[in-house]
């Protein structure tokens, strides 16, 4: 992760011009926070979205969610790529000033979150002292998920965004509070959560973040792996993990979705073979949420293999190329396109 967002990333190089570069930036947000916060939440969510939709394409991530997007769409150019990532951006603003209005949105629980269970998780939910992981992915407001347990009445202890930038990092956590949680970050690991599911207490986290040694499956078409954390969970706690996410609806309101229980397979020989089994199950709901919202998948990070990634960008260049020679393509579309693939192409075995 970038430890610089939308500064010059040369000033990363030295520990003093880091610093500085990290204050500007979080006083940036907090500044831009404090102004979200003056204004109602559906006019905030507007604005952000737009200053973000002006701000991503210098972040450090622009790269690496062109690259996820041209793999999700492989039939698009370098043009269309960059259109979208720019759409992309724009939901992170959304969710930022979200971020900001948590408190707000909590407050006014029962006007602005409608619930969507089935019958099997409702009583799952409403029986004391079943231990239960709750998988989501940074599709739509997918913070917003884990007010399920104020719903509900259950202790709920979840995984928070992190930022390289510790300035910015203690921004989101105090503004996080509000969300009826306990705060576990990614570094902290496996073991805060798993001491919680041996209280018999439930634990949310987000699945689809890379991880050389998570569990490999298909989507859209191509192999990607996800965080075996949540599956690991479920499998050695011999407790169900539940796919949640949550949906932007008109008027500043929300519908947060858990239908599906995913339980270990008991007839599988070892803790790894029932993780992937779930992890496979949860991928069908993952990429359901994608298709359901496109544009709204916050993929900041590389999912896919370097091949798979040069392969999708080098088809996007041509696409490019291709549109450049029937004078529809700007140059400059076709000298980004070549970028990105220059960026991308998998280093010599």
């Amino acid at each position: 992760m970038s430890s610089i967002y939308v500064l010059p990333r040369r000033l990363a190089g030295r520990d003093w011009t880091r610093s500085f570069a990290q204050a500007i930036e979080a006083r940036m947000l907090a500044s831009m926070a404090a102004k979200l916060q003056r204004v109602p939440l559906e006019q905030a969510m507007a604005r952000s979205r737009a200053a973000f939709t002006r701000l991503g394409a210098r972040s450090a991530a622009h790269r690496d969610l062109v690259a996820n997007l041209a793999v999700l769409h492989p039939g698009e150019s370098s043009a269309q790529l960059q259109l979208r990532a720019r759409r992309t951006w724009g939901w992170l603003g959304a969710t930022f000033a979200e971020v900001v209005h948590v408190r707000d949105i909590s407050v006014s629980l029962d006007q602005r979150v409608e619930l969507v269970v089935s019958p099997e998780v409702d009583a799952f939910l409403r029986a004391p002292g079943r231990a239960g992981v709750f998988a989501t992915a940074h599709v739509g407001p997918w913070l917003l998920s884990n007010l399920i347990a104020a719903r509900y009445g259950f202790p709920l202890t979840a995984t928070v965004p992190s930022s390289a930038n510790a300035r910015i990092d203690r921004m989101l956590r105090q503004m996080l509070r509000a969300l009826p949680v306990a705060q576990v970050t990614n570094e902290e690991g496996y073991e805060p959560l798993s001491a919680q599911l041996d209280k018999g207490h439930k634990v949310s986290l987000a699945v689809d973040g890379w991880n050389d040694e998570g569990h490999a499956v298909k989507m859209f078409g191509e192999r990607m792996r996800l965080d075996p954390t949540a599956a690991m969970l479920a499998a050695r706690h011999d407790c169900p993990m539940l796919p949640i996410h949550t949906q932007r609806l008109p008027e500043g309101r929300y519908r947060v979705v858990a239908e599906r229980i995913l339980w270990p397979d008991t007839t599988l020989g070892s803790v790894t073979e029932r993780a992937r089994t779930l992890t496979e199950a949860f991928a069908v709901d993952f990429e359901q949420w994608i298709d359901e919202a496109p544009g709204q998948w916050l993929c900041l990070t590389p999912r896919w293999a370097e091949e798979t990634v040069w392969g999708a960008l080098t088809r996007a260049m041509e696409l490019t190329q291709q549109t450049a020679s029937d004078h529809t393509v700007r140059l400059q579309d076709v000298t980004v396109a070549q970028g990105l693939v220059a960026g991308a192409r998998p280093a010599a075995r």
